[in-house]
């Protein structure tokens, strides 16, 4: 697949290398593990109404799992709101149950948990960001949040750092390189503690990883071959580039041969011309000087 997509790009001479293009070229979609333990949504009106369809003898006359679920949609939207009404209480009562269940799942702090594991450290907010904290906690009060946003308020924040001597933001600095400090440390014992593994293998990241990785080498050696086509196509325009100019001066020097050579040819030819004019001329002579002679 590599290679085609490779050749095809070649032959529309789309050999921009820059990463952003190949960083499109290959993606991945793994995607980590579902929390076991998270309660699942109830389907919907439609799907329950779709599967009933499924199995029911109309759907046999549809030939393909498209054209089934096309059916059901067109027969769902005219469907009578007396018929749809099982479909929709079956759906309330359900996601009734669900809402109770996710709040007390959200709520114990295992939606959170599985999202980020809570015994990897977290990190410290930068000077900046814990002077903006300062600052919107002693702002807030002061403004309208119904007209105000927190970017804003975060702009304003930015700005007022900005004004900011370098003494007076030493004070947020030291406290975020001391905080640093430990967070480094806590994440070293972290991870050679093995949580992170753990955590990593608990949640399919390492698959994920691993996938990720993977993608990220082929899109780099599709780049590097991409870069060696287009550094491959340049020099060969460079070739034929130097032969067309070493080709124009060899036409321009046997032209200048040819040229050279008719100018001595003709000089040679005039010569010769004159040579023989001057014999002719002798011979005159010597001829008039003989019939002086015989006269005499």
């Amino acid at each position: 697949m590599l290679s085609q997509l490779s050749s095809r790009l070649v032959g529309n001479s789309t050999l921009n290398c820059s990463s952003t293009r190949y960083g499109a070229l290959i993606r991945t979609f793994a995607t980590s593990k579902r929390d076991p333990a998270r309660p699942k949504a109830p389907i919907t009106p439609y799907f329950s109404f779709l599967a009933d369809f499924r199995k029911s003898p109309e759907s046999a006359n549809v030939a393909t799992a498209k054209g089934i679920v096309s059916e059901a949609a067109k027969k769902w939207k005219v469907l009578p709101e007396s018929e749809k009404k099982p479909y929709n209480d079956k759906y309330a009562a359900e996601k009734a149950v669900f809402d109770t269940k996710f709040a007390e799942y959200k709520d114990s702090g295992a939606l959170d948990a599985w999202k980020r594991d809570p015994s990897r450290p977290k990190k410290p907010l930068t000077g900046f960001l814990l002077y903006t904290q300062e600052f919107r906690e002693k702002n807030l009060g002061n403004l309208d949040m119904k007209t105000v946003k927190v970017t804003e308020v975060t702009k304003k924040a930015s700005e007022s750092w900005k004004s900011m001597t370098p003494a007076q933001k030493a004070k947020y600095d030291d406290i975020y390189k001391a905080e640093k400090v430990k967070y480094d440390a806590a994440m070293k014992e972290y991870k050679e503690s093995g949580k992170e593994l753990a955590w990593k293998e608990k949640k399919g990241l390492l698959e994920q990883e691993e996938k990720t990785q993977k993608a990220k080498e082929k899109a780099a050696a599709l780049k590097e071959k991409l870069k060696a086509t287009r550094e491959k196509a340049k020099a060969k325009k460079a070739a034929a580039k130097e032969k067309a100019r070493v080709a124009k001066m060899q036409a321009a020097e046997k032209q200048r041969a040819a040229l050279e050579k008719a100018k001595r040819a003709s000089a040679l030819k005039k010569a010769a011309l004159r040579e023989k004019e001057i014999q002719a001329r002798e011979k005159l002579k010597q001829v008039q000087q003989r019939n002086k002679d015989i006269l005499k």
